[in-house]
């Protein structure tokens, strides 16, 4: 049985292409999904002027659902991406995958 877990990345908008480009030939991950989020911090000295006064910025979230032993190869093939903030990510377990039909 294998041991799914999700990997959500959280990135700028002008990484999408080159991240997309890092993930598309990973063999050992079927897919990902792409979806606009807004985020907000309390470090505020690293947003430009429009950002501040937004509040936040706006970002996309990558979401792989992949096998746990392949999440740590995932990570370092998303080091070769270039980033004006260091991409977060979180790591959580999937209880459950299937197809609604």
């Amino acid at each position: 049985m294998h041991n799914l877990v999700q990997l959500s990345l959280y990135i700028e908008n002008n990484q999408k292409d080159d991240v997309i480009d890092c993930l598309l030939p990973l063999e050992y991950i079927s897919g990902f999904s792409l979806s606009a989020c807004f985020g907000y911090s309390r470090n505020h000295a690293k947003l430009d002027v429009a950002e501040q006064v937004a509040g936040g910025r706006t970002l996309l979230r990558v979401d792989i659902v992949h096998d746990s032993d392949d999440t740590q190869s995932i990570i370092t093939a998303l080091k070769g991406v270039n980033a004006r903030y260091p991409m977060r990510f979180t790591v959580v377990s999937v209880m459950q995958q299937g197809v609604v039909e």
